[in-house]
This record gives C-alpha cells, structure tokens and sequence, in this order.
C-alpha cells in the first residue's frame, strides 16, 4: 500500500488489469453524462454550501434543471 499527501493513511495499490478496468468504467460512465465547466467568483462555493447545506453542484445541477423545466413549461403554455 501507498501512503497518500498527508502521509497518514495507506491507499490500496491496484493491478494494471484494476486499473484499465476502473478507466473502461469511468469512460462508459462519461457517455452517459454532458460535463460543464463553470467559473465563479471567488467564496461562492462556501457561500452555495453555508445558505443551502447543499455541495456546489449538488445546488448547481438542482438549479440549472429547475430553470430548464420552468422554462419548457412556459414555451409548452405558449404553444
């Protein structure tokens, strides 16, 4: 085992079979998902964790897909 940054734990070492097995699933994973890359002000991730008690992205991905529903809503009234 490998000692991490802070020298206090051991992480398990894994074989190069474990290895191409856990990229293989983390690229099938990637297929199933759209990645956003976000910038914000610096202290907005403590602000989004201290106001709602939720992660950053937990409250980003719970915020972006409320707006997306309000709005096909409207456009589906418009319709």
């Amino acid at each position: 085992m490998k000692e991490n940054r802070k020298g206090d734990r051991k992480m398990p070492e894994y074989t190069e079979k474990q290895k191409e097995q856990r990229r293989k699933a983390v690229a099938e994973y990637m297929k199933t998902v759209d990645r956003v890359n976000c910038q914000f002000p610096l202290g907005t991730k403590e602000r989004i964790k201290e106001l709602t008690g939720k992660s950053c992205n937990a409250f980003i991905k719970e915020t972006v897909l409320n707006e997306l529903n309000k709005i096909e809503r409207k456009k589906a009234k418009q319709n």
